[in-house]
Parts: structure tokens; C-alpha cells; sequence
């Protein structure tokens, strides 16, 4: 099962590597909003080699397909050296799209852009390719690790476009870094769920498995990377409910809202009869218990956590309250295949703010 899993994974990888081996396009990234649908868009990245055509596309939507709106030529002489000393050729071009190029969502507007070298695609990026590219010594890491999902499409949005179905254009009233649950309106929550829930493969289900939930730093770091890796699948959606992609936080001390109760269904004839482990797809059971009433403790509120002054600490006063939270719930949350479960991921973003308001500990 593992090996299937490797041949997966390698798969993937060889096929950045390939679409790297030719160039990027670092803007727009996906998800990058402008001001209007008139607006100039700043197209440009790099290839690896002087003096490359490039196309730069949008996709037309009366005409059901790909048309080329400009072009550029990279620089002839090195524009920058990554720092595993690959020498990359800059290239750009600027143009307001057409109508044709835009759709209407809910509210505002979106359009679909790639660009290509000769005969290859470039690759698109997420918002945070900044960040991303200072941890990525080499060409290579950058393509695997920064690249959007949506690759090589990048999606460009009007400011004033919000995510989520028709007659649902609520947007928050308030600009904050994260939003709770309840703070989100239930047609919005019902969009977030189903972004969440299409991030769910067998493979993200498996990776909980790889975590120690008996070592602390195991417990809080890589349930953070975990919820992190979902940020970046969110984070190109251009939903305001969700700044930066990041997962809105559930107070386990309210009931599951009624649009997060669902357990992702596993691909047909794939439910497994205990765990995703030795199965393609993963254990899928409905929560028996939506209303657990099981808050943060007060020895976790943001004030108190300070009284721990090894992670240990804070993890044995962590851990037991967490487990009970995944046994009341129960079901698929009552599982190691619990991130099955979309609101998983919300759950355990309250686990990780109690670990940040420890870390901000004077």
C-alpha cells in the first residue's frame, strides 16, 4: 500500500520537475485580486534559458477554450541566480483582459490565465511563493513545494468577488486574520465545507497516521504542518471568509454547525471497515454526537497556558482533554481516519491556537 503510495507521490514529483525544467509565472499568482475587471494585470516570471517565447493565455468563455492575449520574450542576459545556481531569464508583459475573459461568481468577477514557454507550461504559484521561495534552497523544492494545485492555471479575482453559491454574497463586516465558525454565515459555512471536504484524499487521510500524538512536538508541530498543507489548498479560492487560506477555528464548546456534520464519503466501495490503513479509502461513519459541550478547559484559555513552561507540560494538559473531544464526537472523529471528517481540521485548529497562545508567552 505504501509503495503504490511512493509510485504516487513520484509521479508527482517528476512531473514538477519536468514543468520547472522550463520556467514559471510568478504573477498573478493564484488567487491575486484586482480592482476591477478593467484593471492592467501584471503578467511575468522566469524561464531557464535567454530569449524564450512566451504565451501568455486566458481562458475565453464564450468560446469554450484558451486563446492567447500577449506575449514576451525572456531577457537575454541572467536576471537572477536561485540559490542552488540555476540562472533564470525574467519575463513579463501587462494587459486589461476582454469581457470574454471574465465569469461573474456570486459577487464580482474571475478569470483563468497560464502562460507558456514553446511547447511547455509554465508553472503557477500560490500567494505565498515569497515566503516559500526563501525555503526552498533549490529550483526543484521551489517547484514542488510552491507551486498551486491548480497548476498551471492561476485564477485572478475582482476585489470585490466572494467564493459561495448564488444569493450567498455575505462577506465579513470585520477584516481579521482567522474567523471562527460562528462567525461565518451558513451558506458561507456550507461553501467552506465543501472546499475542506475537496481537499480530502486517502493519501491526506493517511498522512495523520504519520504523526506521534504520544510526543509533544510530533503532536503540536506536525498537526500544524498538517492544517498548514489544507491553508495552502485554500488559500487560491479567493474566499474572504478564509484570509490566507487559513481554517476557521470551531469552539468545541458550541454545537458542530449544521453544514459541518458530514464525513467526506470515501470512493465508491471504499469504505474500509476500521482504518484507511491496508484500504484505498478510509472509514467513513457519521458523528453520533454533534453536541459535545466539551470547551477549552480554563487551565488553556490564552491567559493561563503561560503556567506551563515546557511544551511537555502543555501537552500532558493538552492531550486528554483533545482525546476525549475525538471519543465524544465519535464516529469517523473517533478514528485515526478522523480527518475524514471536515471539521477534523477546525477542531485541531483550536488545538494549535491553544499551542500559539502558549508560544506567545512572555
Amino acid at each position: 500500500m505504501r509503495t503504490s503510495i511512493h509510485r504516487s507521490l513520484l509521479t508527482v514529483l517528476m512531473a514538477a520537475v519536468l514543468m520547472m525544467a522550463s520556467g514559471c509565472m510568478l504573477s498573478p499568482y493564484d488567487g491575486q485580486r484586482v480592482s476591477t475587471t478593467a484593471s492592467s494585470i501584471s503578467f511575468s516570471g522566469y524561464d531557464l534559458s535567454p530569449n524564450k517565447n512566451v504565451s501568455i493565455q486566458a481562458w475565453n468563455h464564450g468560446l469554450g477554450q484558451w486563446v492567447q492575449v500577449g506575449t514576451a520574450t525572456s531577457s537575454s542576459t541572467v536576471s537572477i541566480t536561485y540559490p542552488d545556481g540555476t540562472e533564470l531569464y525574467s519575463w513579463s508583459f501587462s494587459a486589461a483582459l476582454p469581457a470574454a475573459y471574465w465569469a461573474a461568481g456570486t459577487s464580482g468577477h474571475y478569470a483563468r490565465v497560464r502562460s507558456m514557454g514553446d511547447d511547455y507550461n509554465y508553472i503557477s504559484v500560490r500567494g505565498d511563493w515569497g515566503s516559500c521561495f526563501n525555503e526552498s534552497p533549490t529550483v526543484t523544492d521551489f517547484s514542488n513545494n510552491c507551486r498551486s494545485h491548480r497548476n498551471p492555471e492561476a485564477y485572478v479575482y475582482t476585489n470585490d468577488y466572494q467564493h459561495g453559491p448564488p444569493g450567498c454574497a455575505n462577506a465579513p463586516a470585520t477584516s481579521k486574520t482567522r474567523y471562527t465558525l460562528a462567525e461565518i454565515p451558513a451558506c458561507q459555512r456550507a461553501a467552506v465545507f465543501g472546499l475542506q471536504q475537496q481537499y480530502i484524499t486517502h493519501d491526506i487521510v493517511l498522512g495523520h497516521y504519520d504523526i506521534n500524538h504520544s510526543l509533544a512536538t510530533s503532536f503540536f508541530g506536525d498537526h500544524r504542518k498538517y492544517l498548514q498543507n489544507m491553508e495552502k489548498f485554500l488559500m487560491v479560492y479567493g474566499n474572504k471568509w478564509l484570509p490566507s487560506g487559513r481554517i476557521p477555528l470551531w469552539d468545541s464548546g458550541t454545537a458542530i454547525p449544521a453544514e459541518f456534520t458530514g464525513v467526506k464519503p470515501p470512493p465508491a466501495g471504499q469504505n474500509c471497515t476500521s482504518t484507511s490503513e491496508g484500504c484505498t479509502g478510509w472509514y467513513s461513519s457519521p458523528l453520533t454526537n454533534t453536541n459535545p459541550l466539551h470547551p477549552r478547559p480554563s487551565n488553556l484559555l490564552a491567559g493561563n497556558v503561560c503556567q506551563y513552561t515546557t511544551l511537555d507540560q502543555l501537552f500532558s494538559a493538552t492531550h486528554h482533554w483533545h482525546n476525549s473531544l475525538h471519543t465524544k464526537v465519535g464516529g469517523t472523529m473517533a478514528t485515526f481516519d478522523s480527518p475524514a471528517a471536515p471539521i477534523f481540521w477546525n477542531w485541531h485548529t483550536l488545538v494549535d491556537q491553544i499551542w500559539r497562545d502558549w508560544e506567545a508567552c512572555p
